[in-house]
């Protein structure tokens, strides 16, 4: 509800007023005069218990509410804001000459983007083939001049993701290493649920209290942090074979390998909201992986190189944009390229999916993914 509000001036005219309706004419009032000071007094104190009334008003509804007053007003009927995750990936540390003696990399070495407006910090992976428990470090081997080892972003959110080559400074001084970089992007930071998102899981959550519907369920599965797309399906089983009074929730966290240990947080989710005899049963979605090629017509003035590559980023994003059993249609991938900054036109009949220039049909099991790796395109 929006307050009716006054401004200070506002605040002090209607006491005159109010004052000279009483008197039955309208008194002179200058600055100095003890009458006008005190109705500037009280005026102010009226500009602060509106500014109280306010805040009130803000805060006393989820709809309102903002920031760390949202979190504390869900929080009270178990509805807790998703957190964001910060961005994983590997850097290659390496030496102008060969090493004569074992060299360390310990965790907590910052590296960053020139000037540091993002850091990553060395952390401990065993799979990392240069990893040694027993120092503790990622060692360097005589004879060696490179070596791979994990870094975490220091903040949390995609603003932290880079691309490839970003990471080349080393901000902790490593003695016997040079230099640093990134050889692929790295791109799987994920922000905090925004205000309105949260607002909206918070009302579906009320909305389907008691309830063994498509919404209590939809509510129960996104209630589980991790989980980024849904797909719920009834009267099939695993199989995709019919069979009433079942249903499957199909789910993913973005990587479209979602781990069991989040398929089995959403399995034991589904189970109070389920109805009596109604088998329910949770699965990561199956990951597709197309491989996609183009041709574009870049526009003069711009470097083919980098419009090519803006354009791959743009297919790819647009790819992994699509929802759980949503197709990859050749027009998704036109209308991404043809977006790009420097794109004349894309050449429509070179739009190759998986090598036939159609679209992709997929079930509401699997969900498409792509690397850079997966999309070519070219220029005509």
């Amino acid at each position: 509800m929006s307050l009716p509000t006054k401004t200070f001036e506002q605040f002090v005219d209607d006491m005159v007023a109010a004052w000279s309706a009483q008197l039955g004419f309208t008194p002179t009032l200058q600055d100095g005069d003890a009458l006008l000071a005190l109705m500037r007094s009280v005026s102010s104190q009226a500009l602060f218990l509106q500014a109280q009334a306010m805040v009130v008003n803000e805060v006393a509804r989820a709809q309102t509410s903002t920031g760390a007053d949202l979190d504390t007003f869900c929080e009270q009927f178990g509805v807790y804001r998703h957190t964001g995750s910060a961005a994983l990936g590997e850097v290659i540390f390496s030496k102008f000459t060969a090493a004569t003696s074992q060299v360390l990399v310990v965790p907590g070495v910052v590296v960053q983007t020139v000037g540091g407006a993002i850091q990553y910090q060395v952390i401990a992976d065993t799979a990392q083939p240069s990893w040694s428990v027993a120092q503790n470090a990622y060692v360097l081997q005589i004879g060696d001049t490179s070596l791979t080892a994990s870094v975490q972003a220091l903040e949390v959110g995609s603003a932290y993701d880079v691309t490839a080559n970003q990471l080349a400074q080393i901000a902790t001084p490593v003695p016997g290493i040079d230099s640093v970089t990134n050889p692929g992007p790295i791109q799987n930071g994920t922000d905090n649920e925004t205000d309105a998102d949260y607002r909206a899981r918070f009302v579906l959550f009320l909305n389907s209290l008691s309830k063994a519907t498509y919404g209590a369920v939809y509510a129960a599965v996104q209630g589980q942090a991790g989980v980024t797309a849904l797909n719920l399906e009834e009267n099939i089983d695993l199989s995709r074979a019919t069979r009433p009074g079942e249903f499957i929730a199909t789910v993913d966290d973005g990587s479209g390998s979602a781990p069991s240990s989040l398929v089995a947080a959403v399995q034991a989710a589904l189970e109070p909201v389920r109805g009596f005899t109604i088998l329910a049963l949770a699965r990561a979605a199956t990951k597709v992986e197309p491989t996609v090629t183009l041709n574009i017509k870049v526009a003069s003035g711009y470097t083919p190189t980098s419009v090519q590559a803006a354009a791959q980023a743009a297919v790819v994003a647009a790819i992994n944009a699509q929802p759980i059993g949503g197709p990859l249609y050749v027009a998704t991938v036109i209308e991404a390229a043809g977006a790009t900054a420097g794109v004349v036109s894309v050449q429509a009949s070179t739009v190759l999916i998986n090598g036939e220039n159609d679209d992709l049909d997929i079930t509401g099991f699997q969900v498409v993914k792509a690397t850079l790796d997966d999309v070519t395109v070219g220029t005509y």
